[in-house]
């Protein structure tokens, strides 16, 4: 089974024309920003997905205008989207994309720190319910420090990130 999870995600990974991130030392986009205070979410968006489905991927801005913090958990609210939500870190290494799963990922302060295809992104594993186009999953951001935000994430297809909703 984890020959066949771990196929599906670099299939999915292929297919879907992701560039690796620039940031390559913590594979996360971070970039200095005036944010309000505390961390809030500037855009949130996933994948749509079948029923069984072995897996799928959300991506996030988030703007820390606070303290330095780290987004340590992620869960789904109203129903599990996914047997597993984890937070993952890609990275190119003699042209082979691999990926591997974070505990937390590092909110440095007064930035925006952005979830991308070929970055850091959060795996659903194990696809329960569908997430189709015009539904909202809604999902649980668990901080360090800051309170936890839920937040409802649109479904966009990978065509639709790349026409100036992604907010890069």
């Amino acid at each position: 089974m984890r020959i066949i999870v771990g196929a599906a995600l670099l299939a999915l990974m292929a297919c879907s024309g992701e560039r690796q991130n620039d940031n390559t030392d913590a594979n996360v986009s971070a970039e200095t920003a005036v944010c309000p205070p505390g961390v809030s979410v500037v855009d949130a968006w996933t994948r749509p997905a079948r029923a069984g489905q072995p897996v799928s991927a959300a991506y996030v801005t988030l703007c820390n205008g606070g303290d330095a913090d780290a987004l340590v958990g992620i869960s789904s609210v109203g129903g599990p989207a996914a047997s597993a939500i984890e937070m993952h870190l890609s990275a190119m290494s003699d042209g082979v994309m691999s990926m591997k799963q974070v505990e937390r990922i590092d909110l440095p302060a007064n930035a925006r720190t952005t979830f991308e295809p070929g970055g850091a992104h959060i795996m659903l594993i194990g696809v329960e319910r569908e997430i189709a186009s015009g539904a909202a999953p809604t999902f649980k951001l668990e901080f360090e420090n800051a309170e936890p935000i839920h937040w409802a994430f649109e479904v966009r297809s990978e065509d639709d990130a790349d026409d100036g909703h992604s907010h890069h």
